[in-house]
Formats: structure tokens, C-alpha cells, sequence
């Protein structure tokens, strides 16, 4: 599902996207927390600090109000080589998609830093009392497994084929997801014909495996096929009427809402299209396609019949900038030089990376922002000696975590971005853990060497970790780790392999002995849905957890409607599945957004949706140009 793991932080090639990287601590908002630091040993030769957020003083003052928001202008930014037009392709990353297509729940603009500032926008993830309808106008929780939406009147396709400017419905919204459930690609796929009498016994044990009953399966299929729905699935989504969708789950493993953020929505005119042809993009967004220029670029232009106004500015009609520009720059110091020299507006960088170019660009605005996910390593834990949880615990006991953020990362690091962000609900700061889980992630070398004797091995352990071989900060963490863990006689040995084989080995279970990768762990649940839940059934459960406890507790867990009382069940299930060390958690990487000071409107927001694929480019409808400023980098 959303967990595409991607071995390191390539936001600095999808600047598009990333505005901000994807989430967790920052720094001004009340959701935010301040990381800071001296520069990393990349640049030895430079020092300094990230300052926590905005501008550094212009060289003229401007002459118009930087609150009052100015129409025209283009917003330019570094683009990456692979380009996804079809919006059915969330799962891998919406990519372009989401300059032309809209899900129906966003998150309300008017509650971050350009509004009331309610909430600091600095995670991909939006918390409920954050979020609006947007497609949908609004949508009522009918129970825990149904959701019922109400389409937006007089929302229109872009006036072009294959919509022609037609008005968006119900219709539209179904055919979009119905599409998606046969699709590989699409986040929610899956689905089995109703002829398939094999597939169809597959769906019936894996429902069981996730807690259903025979009776609730069968419940189930009755609603499927009383609505008359094309195929068996463990989600569906129809028509009610022209304005009504009815969404239902077999299992609701999380608030079911948040589904809604998770898809786009295109017309169902499309059908007979290549959506991934970019000149056949239409959707109901305030971009259009219109140019591509292979391996150049990718030029966009305002949508004249966009629906939606400023919630911030009222009465103003969006967006404001009259397109976008992005220049396919695959090399990453290439675009930090495109960014040094006014030619794009915005970028996401690693701490170290900014520090140099904040010394270079001292106007650039920027914001700090801790990890989009976390650096984890998984282990067979099916297998000797993984299968064995005081080894593990010793493994993560092992590590100094302290002393890499304090050392390497010079303190633009996370200690405990697993398995729930900072800031986000479940979220344990680690200074308030019970002492036998806090301990687990401070250094101990002497108890792991006892906990490894307990477990039967009392001259250590030896085994693979294997790593993509892509990125060097990737391949010195794991040595400094490494070196650490053999003060508590455990020998890892590095293996360094192709990326592209290293997501496979980990997809498929194929890894030797362990793993180091990265999880973008991008909602609250995300950890424990996806790779804790003891259930062998999801293919996101890389490290082979079976624990019965963690079913049960999923399966209370879907049940509840108290928000607030769920996410503090679910806080708790972490602090006892964090003494399992299903995964052990590694130190993670701060990043920094950086911006030009004529770009007006943006305070380093990072997503308007449920991660950085689904929401990244819904907040540039909101930002302008200052031209004035902007004359003075000319």
C-alpha cells in the first residue's frame, strides 16, 4: 500500500512534490519541534546552523504587502525523471497527478501557518480536526466500516477531452475507484472475479486471517452482490444517487475517513483513454498539462474554471500563480545550483546541504523538518537467531543512538522516529517511556552481552545486513553501527546490494539475515497496521512478526469510536510491541525546505493530504509571486 520503500531520502530529485519533505518534528508551529546542529561531515569545511524557519532580510524592502496576494507569474522548481500522468497511480506515487486531479477530503489550508495556525502542516499526515472535504463536501462516519460522502455541486472536469468540462458526480467517483481495485498500481487494489472459486476461497481465509468471521464474509459478499458490485473486494464504493457515494470496508483497521484522501478522481469518460498519455490529463484541479518535453521538462497552466476560492483570502479565486514550471533535473547538486541561482523556487534538502547553502544564499527562506519516516532494520525474525527476542533486543540495545545524532548527524537527527513520527498521535517521546522500553533504545552493551548469553549464545552473534548500495550516508550510518554493536559482541557484516534488488529481497522475504531500508511511516497507524499486526497475510510485514496479541488488539482497535481513546490504546500497543524489537529502530535524518523570498504565501508547509504523493502539490494553488522581489534576483 502507501509503504513504497524507498532506500533513502530522494526528495531532493521530486522537488514537486516535496516542498517539505515528508514529516514529523519542525519548528515554529505548534506542532513542531526544533532540531538543531553544526554541519555534517559532507562538508567539513563549513559549520553552522539550519535557522528554525523564514527569511533572512531581503536587499530592498518590497513594495506591495507580502500578505496581499498578487495574480500572475510562474513557479518554477526541479523535477525528476519518471512522470506519472495517470492519477490511478497513487501507490507509487502520484507524481504529476496531483497538479491535475483532487481527492474528496483535503486538509484545510485555513488551519496552518497562512491562517490560523492551528496546525503546523509539517507532516504528510493530517490529523482529523485538520482536514475538510474538498470533492466530497462533506461525509458522515455512518458506522466503522461506512462512510457516506456528499459530492460537491458544480465542480467541473478541466475543458478538455476526455471530460470536455463536464460537471464531476457520483458516477465519477465510483468509476475512479473501481478502476483502481483491478489495478496493481492503485493503492487500494485488490479484488478477486466472481467466477474465480479459487481466488474467492483465498479471500475468504484472508479475511479470517485479519479477524473476520465466516458469517461476516459471507455478510459481506451478500452486500457485494446485492449492489450488484463488479467483483468481490474488501472495499467498495458506489453510487447512491448523483451527489451520495457510499464507501464500506469489510475491516476498518483505522478511522475510515481517512480512505477518502487516499485516491483521485477523474472522469469516467477516460475509460476508452491512455490516462498516462500526459495530453490526456483532466481532472478537476487548478493545473492543466500543456507541454511535455522529454527529459526537459513539464509545463502547466492555471485551470480558467477552477472551483475553489482562498480560505485564507476570501473572495479570491485560485490559484494565483498563472503556471508551473517543472525542469526535469535528475542530479541533485545541479538543482541546488538551480536553486542558488534563482532559476527554481523551492527545494527540499538534506540539514547538511542547507547549512552550506544558507552560508552561499543567506535570503533563502527555510524550515527545518525532522524525518518522513525512519531508518529501521528488519530481521528474519522466522529464523535463528532473530526468532529470539532478547537477541533482537540486544541488537537495539547495541547502539550508541545518541552519540550518532550527536556526532555524525551533529544533532539533525530523530532517536526515535519509529514507530509513530514525533508530533503525531501514538507518538511516545522517549524521555517519558516506562524504563525496560526507554532502555531499548539507549546504549547498553554490557546487558546486550547478557541478554545474548541468556539466549544461548555467550560469545555474541555474527550475521548479513544487507543495504542498497546507492547513497553514501546510507552505507557510513550502517558502518558506525557496525562498529558499535561489536562492543556488544555482535559481528555485522555489510552487504551491499543494487537497490532495485534490495526491494525485492524485502518484498519477497528474501533477505539473508537483516535489512537496513526505509519506511515511510506515514500515518499514526501505519507501523502497526502494516508491519506489526502479527498477521503474515500483508506483504508489508517484512520482518515475519507473529504475534497473536497484535491481532487481537487490531481487531479491538477497529471497533473504536472515540478517536482520542484509540490513539492512546494504540500509544500503548506500541510501547509493548517496542519490548518485542519486531524491527529495530535506527537514528534519522532531519531535512530542510528552502525557498526564495519573492515565493509568497508558503511557511515550509510539507503535504496537504495523507502523505507526500497524495498532497505535496495541493498547496501551491495558495502561494504567489512578489514580483518586486522577485525583480531583484533578475
Amino acid at each position: 500500500m502507501k509503504k513504497l520503500i524507498v532506500l533513502v531520502v530522494t526528495v531532493l530529485t521530486i522537488a514537486a512534490l516535496v516542498l517539505a519533505a515528508c514529516k514529523t518534528s519542525e519548528t515554529t508551529t505548534p506542532t513542531s519541534q526544533t532540531v538543531t546542529g553544526t554541519v555534517h561531515t559532507t562538508a567539513p569545511t563549513t559549520t553552522g546552523t539550519v535557522p528554525t524557519t523564514t527569511a533572512q532580510t531581503t536587499t530592498a524592502p518590497p513594495t506591495s504587502s507580502p500578505d496581499e496576494p498578487q495574480y500572475g507569474s510562474t513557479i518554477r522548481f526541479a523535477w525528476g525523471t519518471t512522470l506519472y500522468f495517470d492519477p490511478l497511480i497513487s501507490s507509487i506515487g502520484a507524481g504529476t497527478a496531483d497538479m491535475v486531479y483532487e481527492k474528496l477530503i483535503e486538509a484545510d489550508w485555513s488551519k496552518g501557518p497562512a491562517g490560523t495556525n492551528e496546525f503546523g502542516f509539517g507532516v504528510p499526515w493530517v490529523a482529523p480536526q485538520y482536514v475538510k472535504g474538498h470533492l466530497a463536501e462533506s461525509w458522515q462516519v455512518a458506522d466503522l466500516t461506512t462512510l457516506i460522502l456528499n459530492i460537491r455541486h458544480g465542480v467541473r472536469f478541466q475543458n478538455k477531452a476526455p471530460a470536455n468540462g463536464k460537471e464531476m458526480t457520483a458516477n465519477d467517483v465510483v468509476y475512479s475507484y473501481q478502476r483502481g481495485q483491478k489495478d496493481t498500481r492503485f493503492v487500494f487494489y485488490g479484488f478477486t472475479e466472481w467466477t474465480n472459486t479459487a481466488g474467492m476461497d483465498k479471500a475468504r481465509a484472508d479475511a479470517k486471517a485479519a479477524g473476520r468471521t465466516d458469517a461476516e464474509f459471507d455478510a459481506w459478499v451478500a452486500y457485494l452482490k446485492g449492489v450488484k458490485y463488479p467483483f468481490y473486494a474488501p472495499r467498495a464504493c458506489i453510487a447512491k444517487d448523483k451527489w451520495t457515494v457510499e464507501y464500506r470496508l469489510l475491516s476498518a483497521p483505522k478511522p475510515i475517513f481517512e480512505d477518502a484522501q487516499w485516491f483521485f478522481i477523474e472522469s469516467s469518460e477516460g475509460a476508452a483513454y491512455d490516462m498516462q498519455n500526459w495530453r490526456n490529463a483532466c481532472g478537476t484541479g487548478p493545473w492543466i498539462v500543456s507541454d511535455v518535453v522529454a527529459d526537459s521538462s513539464v509545463t502547466w497552466v492555471k485551470n480558467p474554471n477552477y472551483w475553489m476560492e482562498d480560505p485564507v483570502h476570501p473572495g479570491n479565486q485560485l490559484p494565483y500563480l498563472d503556471g508551473e514550471l517543472g525542469i526535469i533535473i535528475p542530479d541533485a547538486k545541479v538543482a541546488q545550483s538551480a536553486l542558488r541561482t534563482h532559476k527554481i523556487d523551492f527545494m527540499t534538502v538534506d540539514w547538511d546541504v542547507a547549512i552550506q547553502m544558507l552560508n552561499t544564499n543567506p535570503e533563502l527562506k527555510s524550515r527545518k523538518l525532522s524525518p518522513t519516516g525512519a531508518y529501521v532494520m528488519f530481521m528474519r525474525t522466522d529464523i535463528a537467531p532473530f526468532n529470539n527476542v532478547k537477541v533482537r533486543q540486544a541488537i537495539s540495545m547495541g547502539i550508541d543512538r545518541d552519540a550518532i545524532v550527536r556526532d555524525y548527524y551533529k544533532g539533525n537527527a530523530v532517536v526515535d522516529a519509529w514507530p509513530v513520527l514525533p508530533d503525531m498521535p501514538a507518538y511516545t517521546p522517549r524521555a517519558q517511556m516506562p524504563e525496560d522500553v526507554r532502555e531499548l533504545y539507549e546504549y547498553h552493551p554490557d546487558k546486550a552481552k547478557q541478554l545474548l548469553a541468556e539466549a544461548g549464545y555467550p560469545n555474541g552473534i555474527t550475521f548479513d545486513c544487507q543495504i542498497g548500495a546507492t547513497y553514501v550516508v546510507d552505507i557510513e550510518h550502517l558502518t558506525l553501527l557496525v562498529e558499535q554493536w561489536k562492543t556488544a559482541s555482535i559481528n555485522v557484516n555489510i552487504a551491499p546490494i543494487e537497490p532495485g534488488l534490495g526491494t525485492t529481497l524485502v518484498f519477497t522475504y528474501a533477505y539473508k539475515n537483516a535489512v537496513y531500508t526505509w519506511w515511510g511511516n506515514s500515518s499514526p497507524t501505519d507501523a502497526m497496521v502494516y508491519a506489526n499486526n502479527g498477521g503474515l497475510a500483508d506483504i508489508y510485514n517484512f520482518s515475519r512478526a507473529r504475534d497473536p496479541l497484535a491481532l487481537d488488539f487490531m481487531s479491538r482497535y477497529s471497533k473504536m469510536t472515540d478517536t482520542t481513546a484509540a490513539y492512546e490504546a494504540l500509544r500503548q500497543e506500541y510501547l509493548r510491541t517496542n519490548k518485542l524489537v519486531w524491527q529495530v529502530p535506527l537514528p534519522t535524518r532531519t531535512t530542510v525546505t528552502l525557498w526564495q523570498p519573492y515565493l509568497m504565501g508558503f511557511h515550509g508547509e510539507m503535504s496537504m493530504g495523507p502523505s507526500l504523493q497524495l498532497g505535496g502539490s495541493g498547496r501551491v494553488k495558495f502561494l504567489w509571486i512578489d514580483k518586486d522581489i522577485q525583480a531583484q534576483y533578475k
